[in-house]
């Protein structure tokens, strides 16, 4: 019998997936012109967001108290019953009991899984993912759960942070373009236009995309600027007249990676959404 919440050996499971959003299919994350550059040949400094105030966030909670039987035997029966808050408080016990900072890493995550999907107590998840922060330093997965969770919870200016934090660790190219244009768009949202521009320029080395000229649009809308909202308009007009060969769609290297890399569409700035469903054509 196959258990629902059990971890694999390398990454949490499936059946509670470390994002609630299913991993973009890459139409529009595709770069106008392929780039022989790094992942971090193009340096945004993250000091660029520190004169942002971060979103206040509830106190964190006291872990939960450990519980003496956490086994898989009595995790199958929380499970056959439903009761997926034994099944959260088993895994804290279990975090806490273990030694290995890896293993501690994945329990961690699923347990913020069960919390967020199967819970809903966001709050608690968020906590969760903080503290394989604070273990683990500056764990990718980690940050962009993190991430889309306080874009989730409109806490705008805490995910731009967090999703410039991740641009940091990205594996390749395609990584940190996500995390940079996730972190316009939660600027944008946040009614930040000015950083958000700061940082579409100082990400000018990376090869440009669909997603990117939308988060230019959206900006220049904010700022009223005609001129860059039309030159936007123009680039993105001709990116969807230009002819497109077969991609080559880089997909992260595990589905631990690719879990954690969410779509756009539930949390994108509204002006981003229109402008991406008005195209005509395939994306």
């Amino acid at each position: 019998e196959t258990n629902e919440d059990a971890p694999s050996d390398d990454q949490p499971s499936e059946d509670d997936d470390v994002s609630a959003d299913e991993p973009s299919d890459g139409a529009d994350d595709e770069p106008i012109a392929d780039s022989d550059a790094g992942p971090r040949s193009v340096d945004i400094d993250p000091r660029l967001l520190d004169e942002m105030t971060v979103d206040s966030v509830p106190p964190r909670a006291a872990e939960a108290p450990s519980i003496v039987d956490y086994s898989p035997e009595s995790e199958k029966r929380a499970r056959e019953r439903g009761d997926h808050a034994a099944i959260a408080a088993m895994l804290a016990s279990r975090a806490q009991k273990t030694e290995s900072l890896e293993q501690r890493r994945l329990i961690r995550l699923r347990r913020a899984a069960v919390l967020e999907q199967r819970l809903g107590r966001l709050d608690e998840a968020c906590q969760e993912l903080e503290r394989i922060l604070e273990e683990n330093g500056e764990d990718p997965t980690a940050l962009r759960y993190l991430a889309d969770l306080s874009d989730r919870q409109h806490r705008r200016a805490r995910a731009a942070k967090l999703w410039l934090r991740a641009s940091q660790r990205a594996n390749d190219l395609d990584e940190k373009i996500r995390d940079v244009i996730r972190c316009c768009e939660s600027l944008i949202a946040a009614g930040r236009p000015e950083t958000a521009r700061k940082l579409i320029d100082a990400a000018r080395g990376l090869p440009q995309s669909a997603r990117l000229l939308e988060v230019r649009i959206a900006g220049a809308k904010q700022l009223d600027d005609a001129r860059e909202q039309a030159a936007a308009e123009r680039e993105l007009a001709l990116l969807d007249k230009a002819p497109t060969a077969e991609p080559a769609r880089r997909r992260p290297a595990n589905r631990e990676a690719a879990s954690a890399v969410p779509a756009v569409s539930a949390s994108a700035p509204a002006g981003i959404r229109t402008a991406r469903s008005s195209r005509a054509g395939p994306a």
